[in-house]
C-alpha cells in the first residue's frame, strides 16, 4: 500500500542550474553529458545488485536497503557518502570492479557465484540525454509562453496551456533532474518523513515546508498558483522540503525517535523488520544530506522498484 516513496539530498547548485534552463534557456549540455554516464553506472550497479538476490541465504544481504534502498548498490553500513563518490565519478567500465567489491564485504566468496541480471536496456545516448533533460526543455517553451498562456506542444502530439504546465511540473521535474545526477534513497509505503513523524506525533515534523525552492521565479509569478504543499498527497510529485540549515536538528530527531517511528505501522503479530529498513533508509539519507550541506525532501514515482525505475 502507498506511494513508492523516495528521500533526497538535494544538491541546490544543480536546483540551480535546472531552473536557469526553465527560465532562461542557460545550457545544461555538460550536466546532460554526466547524467547520461550516470545513468549507465546507475544500470550497471543495480545490473550486479539484482544478480545478488538471485542467490538464497546470503547473511546480512537485505534487498530492500542494498538494492530498492540505497543509490546504485551499496552493502557497505560504514562510508556510504564515500560508496556513493566512487560510482558518481565512474566511468561505466569501473562499475564492475565497485559491484565486485560490494558482494565481497558480504562474503568473498559471493564473488565468483553473481553475475550480473541481464534484463532490460537502456536507450541510446541520445535517447536518455532526452529522456533526463526533455521536460526540463518543455516547461522552458512553457514559461516563454506564460503571459499568453499559450498551447505547449507536448511530446505524445497533445498541447497543454502553459501555465497548467508550469503550475503542475516544474517542482517534480527539477527533482528528477537533480536525481538524475545524485540519486537519492527508494522505498515504497507510508514512510515518508512528514507523514511518519505525524503519525507518531515526533518531533521536527515542522521544520519542513513546501517545495518552492524548486520553482524559483515560478512562484511568485502574478498569473500562477503552483500545486506544491507541504507534505506528499498524491503520486508523482514533490512534497515536504527541508534547507540545509534545517537538516541537522531534524536527522537528529530522527535518530532520537527512530523505534517509535519504526513502529508506527506495526499490527500485532507482524514482522516490523521491513518498517524498520525504512526509516533506516529515511535516516541514512538525511544523514548524507546533513553531511554534504545539501538540503533534503520527499517525493513520489521518481523511483518505483515494480516498474523497473530505480536509483
Amino acid at each position: 500500500m502507498g506511494f513508492d516513496t523516495s528521500h533526497h539530498p538535494v544538491d541546490e547548485s544543480l536546483v540551480d542550474r535546472a531552473l536557469g534552463h526553465i527560465l532562461r534557456g542557460a545550457p545544461i549540455d555538460d550536466l546532460l553529458a554526466d547524467a547520461v554516464r550516470i545513468a549507465k553506472v546507475r544500470f550497471r550497479a543495480n545490473a550486479w545488485g539484482l544478480g545478488l538476490t538471485r542467490v538464497d541465504g546470503v547473511e546480512g544481504f537485505d534487498a530492500h536497503l542494498h538494492v530498492w534502498g540505497r543509490p546504485f548498490f551499496i552493502t557497505v553500513d560504514q562510508g556510504i557518502g564515500e560508496a556513493i563518490d566512487r560510482y558518481l565519478g565512474a566511468a561505466v567500465e569501473d562499475v564492475d570492479a565497485i559491484a565486485r567489491e560490494m558482494i565481497a564485504h558480504l562474503d568473498p566468496s559471493l564473488v565468483d557465484r553473481v553475475t550480473p541480471d541481464d534484463g532490460g536496456q537502456l536507450p541510446d545516448d541520445a535517447a536518455l540525454a532526452e529522456q533526463i533533460g526533455g521536460t526540463l526543455g518543455l516547461l522552458h517553451r512553457a514559461w516563454q509562453g506564460v503571459d499568453l498562456n499559450a498551447p505547449i506542444a507536448l511530446p505524445s502530439g497533445d498541447h497543454a496551456p502553459a501555465r497548467e504546465l508550469l503550475e503542475r511540473e516544474v517542482p517534480f521535474a527539477v527533482l528528477r533532474f537533480v536525481a538524475d545526477l545524485r540519486p537519492g534513497w527508494m522505498d515504497r509505503g507510508y514512510v515518508w518523513p512528514t507523514n511518519l513523524i505525524a503519525e507518531a506525533r515526533g518531533h521536527g515534523g515542522d521544520a519542513f515546508g513546501a517545495p518552492s525552492r524548486l520553482l524559483g521565479a515560478i512562484a511568485d509569478h502574478e498569473h500562477l498558483s503552483p500545486f506544491a504543499p507541504p507534505t506528499i498527497t498524491e503520486n508523482y510529485m514533490v512534497g515536504g522540503y527541508l534547507s540545509a540549515p534545517s537538516v541537522r536538528s531534524v536527522r537528529e530527531a530522527i535518530d532520537a525517535q527512530h523505534e517509535t517511528l519504526a513502529a508506527v505501522y506495526d499490527e500485532p503479530g507482524q514482522e516490523i523488520a521491513p518498517m524498520r529498513t525504512s526509516v533506516r533508509k529515511l535516516r541514512e539519507a538525511l544523514a548524507d544530506a546533513d553531511e554534504r550541506g545539501f538540503a533534503f525532501c520527499e517525493a513520489t514515482e521518481v523511483y518505483s522498484g515494480f516498474s523497473g525505475i530505480m536509483n
